[in-house]
């Protein structure tokens, strides 16, 4: 698509060329600040008319859950219908309990034998448990006392039909890529406007057809008809929002998209607590949105689209309207190239430009590789957040707490991801969110089938990170395809995810004999995705590809070094990104058009702007590659810091994780992480669970650590100090020792993270107990990490961070803190075995491993090895670890 030259813009015009200022096409990024990027008119868009629109999407998508309750149930057994027995007592006298467990029934068998003659001549008999049996002929009865209605109810879709309620799932997602394709190609011929309501008006009917279907087969079609507007119906506002707001107030934009559609899953679980009838239900979550008609009146035309379409007169009605509200006037020279461009295309009669086939993304090497990358992503990220969706009502003894909780820790989440992505980059938020979500999905096969409390919690923490991705992904995506190629490319990735989401309810129907294997396989599938996010280029603060041909040279210079690098390494004066939006559409599906590629020319367009702003400069010294450069003066002050810190980390581990946690398993009854005094308990003799999670910790950390330095090409620690080394091998010694330091302050943080959501699971705790004990026990708590945080300052310093920075991490671990205490609240103290058999003693591992390897080597380095020095750093550590040996003491 043609560009314009940087040279021009609206306060130098009239000194340009006529003939290239008529040429030059008109770019709403830079109109757009001059009429309002983001005022009142865009304010009222999207607070009344593009946020709401967001609603319908989580209600229709999700209901589905809880229609389909599955109640207990037994077979039903017409001839005792004539004898004067209860309920129970018909279910005893005429359904076999199971062979492994004589106190329930089983479900769908009954004994095959004549009730009749067996009641009509004998008085009294014995059930004989050897008698024959048969399935449910006669259907079945269900236990109403808490599931009083749902379609496994009325379509009796039990035993041998029980996994129909799956299939209507399936059904669903079915509808989810062709909508994509249709509305896709309604958004570019209709406009957005159009296709916004011919999917609202598909999404009324096809609920309208679930609550009035008396069918199991036409249910099923009315969810398919559902599932054509998922998530189209989502996406199209979305797009209008982006469209309409400046290129600095995008990312606000994305994230409270995200946040209401979150809040509409929020709702959702009150609504389906409040109703429990499925029909009821399903007109609830729709004929509200009848309303929404109501935005035809009000709810623009994107201007980009028409201005794609060359209907300028349309396009210069609309942004009229924009800077009249916004109390902007619309510049006379955009006024001007209008009708010069009306004019234009009267006379000349031009015709549209071709959309890009999806071939075109797989024409060069580089090209297919990145498009394979992200639509793996896509789908592993798609696939586990929307398996995690549906398996929320699962897990835990309260579906509707439930898919509350795990809708609610969607938000902190995209808060986080939002600050870090304008700091950290796409990159490594994307892959660690992937990654530590399917950890914390794979470490629930390590808990007992019983342990329902422990795998909601390593559920909703997988569940909050996998939201990160999900909303990274869009963005990250937009930003690696090239300009030309961005709508094609995302809508083949969305496309392609979206098939990935059929096979998704048939892994959870797997629950139904093991409930934590779904979430193993979900978790496999997303660290797979996440690791492979390693290999995509960075794009922040980077020049982003306009043409194919940039695109192929695009991160074709990759080396297992950027890996672990964040942030973008070449900035530049003017970035591009995916705020440009002239060709984005998030529900564009692929073509099948020429995949000739037309060709466009290399000038970078004057309007795209940054993603983010720039970070602030600090006065801390910083080398060539913008890393933290500590001066000579501050060389012995931080490695007394240093000191301090691994003596803390080292006495937090033996004197206050470590014994906690054999405390906890002595006393058997779970108070795990209590700052309480305990009574003394009988130590079961080879207890190894604590020394494994000890060791288990050590281990994570190490493997991490080497992973890193196999990909960056180190070769272990170097402790070299010679000066008269030439250049290259200084340079070549500092290279790992430079990559090893930020891998240190990385861990620590992870390592820091759980320890305070450790102390939040104790504070909660005490609080339960009573008020005073949580009083004491907050406070002892906080004089415990005063000196923690102290040590962890240094150890971020020393890896290259900013004290600005620093302090601004140390915060976020915090929130360990807090999601510990809400988490501890609402579980009433319940999960405090999960702390003590697992997160305490891999903490104190990996706070050894950060002591031991990373920090103390660190003293043993450096050129100042005077006497002096070296005493000063032993009693530093010293002092650390007797603050904690006080700690441990009155604590």
């Amino acid at each position: 698509m043609p560009k314009n030259n940087k040279g021009i813009n609206y306060g130098s015009q009239e000194n340009m060329p006529e003939k290239e200022d008529n040429d030059d096409p008109i770019d709403l990024d830079d109109l757009l600040p001059k009429i309002g990027e983001f005022g009142i008119y865009q304010k009222l868009l999207l607070w009344l008319v593009c946020l709401p629109a967001c609603l319908p999407c989580g209600f229709c998508a999700f209901n589905q859950l809880f229609m389909t309750d599955v109640p207990d149930h037994w077979c039903r057994v017409p001839e005792l219908q004539n004898f004067n027995l209860t309920e129970e007592q018909r279910k005893i006298m005429s359904i076999p309990r199971k062979a492994d467990d004589n106190t329930t029934f089983e479900k769908c068998s009954r004994y095959s034998v004549n009730w009749t003659e067996i009641l009509s001549t004998e008085e009294k008999f014995e059930i004989n448990t050897s008698w024959p049996l048969e399935p449910c002929f006669d259907g079945y009865v269900y236990d109403k006392s808490e599931v009083k209605s749902s379609i496994v109810i009325d379509f009796d879709l039990v035993c041998d039909f029980d996994v129909y309620p799956t299939l209507g799932l399936v059904a669903l997602n079915v509808g989810g890529p062709i909508g994509v394709y249709s509305f896709g190609i309604l958004n570019d011929r209709i406009g957005r406007k159009k296709s916004f309501f011919t999917c609202l008006t598909t999404l009324l009917v096809g609920s309208l057809m679930t609550a009035y279907a008396h069918e199991y087969w036409f249910w099923v079609l009315a969810r398919t008809v559902v599932g054509l507007t998922i998530p189209a119906v989502y996406q199209i506002p979305f797009i209008i929002s982006l469209e309409l707001a400046g290129p600095n107030y995008r990312s606000f934009v994305t994230v409270m998209t995200c946040i209401f559609y979150t809040l509409g899953l929020i709702l959702l679980s009150g609504v389906t607590y409040m109703l429990r009838d499925w029909r009821s239900l399903a007109l609830a979550t729709s004929v509200p949105f009848f309303l929404y008609y109501l935005y035809w009146f009000v709810l623009p035309e994107s201007p980009r689209w028409l201005l794609m379409r060359k209907r300028f007169e349309e396009a210069n009605k609309i942004l009229k309207s924009i800077a009249r509200v916004n109390g902007k006037e619309l510049p006379v020279e955009y006024t001007n190239k209008i009708q010069r461009q009306v004019l234009e295309q009267a006379m000349s009669g031009d015709k549209e430009a071709e959309t890009a086939s999806m071939f075109a993304l797989c024409r060069t090497p580089n090209m297919r590789l990145k498009t394979c990358l992200i639509t793996l992503n896509w789908c592993a990220s798609e696939m586990v957040y929307v398996g995690l969706s549906y398996y929320g009502p699962a897990i835990g003894s309260n579906q509707y707490m439930s898919f509350f909780l795990s809708s609610a820790v969607e938000i902190p989440s995209y808060l986080v991801c939002w600050v870090l992505m304008d700091r950290v980059g796409r990159r490594w938020p994307l892959c660690l969110s992937m990654v530590i979500s399917g950890i914390f999905c794979i470490v629930t096969v390590l808990l007992p089938n019983d342990a329902e409390t422990e795998t909601l919690i390593l559920y909703l923490i997988s569940k909050c990170f996998i939201s990160a991705s999900f909303l990274i992904i869009y963005p990250y995506a937009g930003e690696l395809y090239p300009t030309e190629l961005r709508g094609v490319g995302i809508g083949t990735s969305a496309y392609i995810g979206g098939l990935g989401l059929i096979i998704i309810p048939f892994v959870n129907y797997l629950g139904s004999s093991n409930l934590v294997l779904p979430l193993v396989v979900m978790g496999a599938v997303s660290v797979v995705g996440g690791l492979t996010a390693l290999r995509l280029p960075e794009t922040l603060h980077t020049s982003l590809p306009q043409t194919a041909e940039e695109g192929e040279e695009f991160g074709k210079d990759w080396t297992y070094a950027d890996c672990f690098k964040c942030g973008g390494q070449r900035p530049v004066a003017e970035a591009e990104s995916y705020e440009n939006l002239d060709q984005l559409e998030l529900t564009q599906p692929p073509t099948e058009m020429d995949d000739e590629v037309s060709e466009m020319p290399t000038i970078r367009r004057s309007s795209m702007r940054k993603l983010v702003r720039q970070a602030s400069i600090v006065e801390t010294q910083r080398d060539l590659d913008g890393n933290m450069k500590m001066t000579v003066e501050k060389q012995p002050l931080l490695k007394i810091l240093l000191s301090f810190a691994s003596g803390g980390l080292l006495g937090d581990a033996f004197l206050h994780l470590i014994p906690h946690a054999l405390t906890s398993h002595d006393d058997g009854h779970g108070h795990g992480h209590s700052h309480g005094h305990h009574e003394e308990g009988q130590h079961e003799p080879h207890d190894m669970t604590v020394g494994l999670g000890v060791l288990g910790g050590i281990i994570t950390f190490l493997v991490v650590e080497k992973t890193v330095r196999l990909f960056s090409g180190g070769h272990g620690h170097s402790h070299s100090t010679d000066k008269k080394k030439d250049d290259n091998k200084s340079k070549k010694s500092n290279k790992p020792k430079k990559e090893e330091i930020k891998i240190a302050g990385y861990l620590n943080l992870a390592a820091d993270f759980t320890h305070n959501f450790t102390d939040g699971l104790a504070i909660g705790a005490s609080f339960i107990a009573g008020q005073s004990i949580g009083y004491i026990t907050t406070i002892t708590i906080l004089l415990h990490e005063i000196p923690h945080e102290i040590g962890d300052f240094a150890i971020l310093v020393q890896s290259g961070c900013s004290r600005r920075k620093a302090m601004m991490l140390q915060l976020l671990t915090a929130f360990g803190a807090i999601s510990g205490t809400v988490i501890s609240i609402y579980l009433k103290g319940s999960s405090d075995g999960l702390v003590s058999s697992l997160i305490l003693p891999f903490t104190a591992g990996g706070f050894i491993y950060i002591a031991t390897v990373s920090v103390i080597p660190e003293l043993l380095e450096g050129s100042n090895n005077k006497f002096s020095q070296s005493v000063k750093e032993i009693l530093a550590l010293l002092a650390g670890v007797y603050m904690m040996v006080l700690i441990a003491q009155y604590e």
